[in-house]
């Protein structure tokens, strides 16, 4: 949106954990030029908690090239873990389950067509050693929820450690 905004109104804010590591403690804002100066008035005596060696040594990683080639590594690799968290969900649940938001993010949505509910799903993947979110606190309109869905996160786990989580989702959720 920042990238394609004529009005000067997006400001676009981010951090480096899940690229680098959360330990850094690293974030940015890019704002429009007009909101710049605005932004250097007010900040002028803040005083940032990230150290001022960790910063330069972001700034050098960036400006030497490093950062687009690190950045290229990740995206391949979490590509890579989200199409084998969605072919082993199609594997193992097939029908059962509807995956939503696909390639959005590090995450997936799945709703799951088994009469459990939203706690029972959380409930019985916590017995068989998988953490799965709830949903039900990012819907806008709770009434319309149909209190069957869960959140999977994949870029923290290795490759068979998806596989195995996967199992253990669809052996707790539909074998017991």
């Amino acid at each position: 949106m920042q990238g394609i905004d004529r009005n000067n109104s997006v400001v676009y804010t981010g951090t480096f954990s899940k690229v680098l590591s959360p330990a850094l403690r690293l974030s940015f804002f890019v704002l429009p030029k007009p909101w710049l100066e605005v932004f250097q008035i007010k900040f002028k005596n803040y005083h940032s908690s990230v150290p001022w060696l960790q910063q330069k040594v972001l700034q050098q990683f960036m400006s030497l090239g490093y950062w687009d080639s690190h950045l290229r590594k990740i995206c391949l690799a979490n590509k890579k873990k989200h199409d084998l968290l969605v072919k082993t969900i199609h594997e193992l649940m097939g029908n059962h389950v509807i995956i939503h938001g696909r390639n959005a993010g590090l995450h997936i949505m799945l709703e799951i067509n088994n009469g459990l509910t939203e706690d029972e799903l959380i409930n019985r993947a916590c017995k068989y050693g998988v953490a799965v979110y709830p949903v039900s606190k990012y819907w806008m309109r709770p009434k319309q929820y149909t209190n069957n869905m869960v959140l999977i996160g994949f870029s923290g786990i290795n490759e068979k450690d998806i596989i195995k989580g996967i199992r253990n989702l669809y052996h707790s959720w539909f074998c017991e």
